[in-house]
């Protein structure tokens, strides 16, 4: 029952988190370490 418990556990854990916003609603965001980010490839 432990090995069930904890199996269960690990793949509910690295589930990502994912958060629905209406379009247009403003938001802030926070970001707490370095993001480098791919150049936008602009047409």
């Amino acid at each position: 029952m432990d090995n069930v418990g904890t199996n269960l556990l690990n793949k509910n854990l690295s589930i990502q988190p994912m958060l629905t916003i209406r379009q247009g609603y403003a938001f802030n965001v926070l970001v707490n370490r370095t993001m480098i980010l791919p150049p936008y490839p602009w047409q």
